[in-house]
């Protein structure tokens, strides 16, 4: 004998029995919720959210840019070739990280200036070498 709608949904109904059976005439409502007001959006509106994005990421910018687990771990291995036994105190690292990111950030912004002077937005290695030669720092 073939099965009725009736029939199926009681077996679906029963396999399932973390779902409530909900009669189709009744809607969940939200708590608070009146048929006359309008629901306030959770999240807020679109480009707040990106402003929001961007307040996070400028506090985070004047911070230090480099990880100071990796940063330890490569200075930790340059000055192993220098002197096996070698210790740091934390103020010494986080000044050598700071100096390190300074240098870095100059430089970045002297590859990103050769490259506007050549009409051009991406650096190229001409303009690396330009950069180290016009900072002096390159024996040619």
């Amino acid at each position: 004998m073939a099965r009725t709608l009736k029939a199926s949904q009681k077996l679906v109904r029963a396999s399932k029995p973390w779902k409530k059976a909900v009669p189709q005439g009744t809607r969940r409502r939200v708590p608070g919720h009146d048929a006359g007001q309008e629901t306030s959006f959770r999240h807020g509106h679109p480009r707040m959210s990106a402003l929001q994005l961007i307040h996070r990421y400028q506090k985070k910018a004047s911070g230090m840019m480099l990880d100071k687990l990796p940063f330890l771990r490569f200075t930790k291995k340059l000055a192993h070739g220098f002197e096996w036994n070698l210790r740091f105190q934390t103020p010494a690292v986080l000044a050598l990280k700071e100096a390190s990111q300074a240098y870095l950030l100059e430089l970045f912004e002297d590859w990103h200036l050769c490259a506007l002077h050549a009409k051009r937005f991406t650096v190229s290695k001409s303009d690396v070498h330009l950069a180290r030669c016009l900072r002096q720092e390159m024996t040619i």
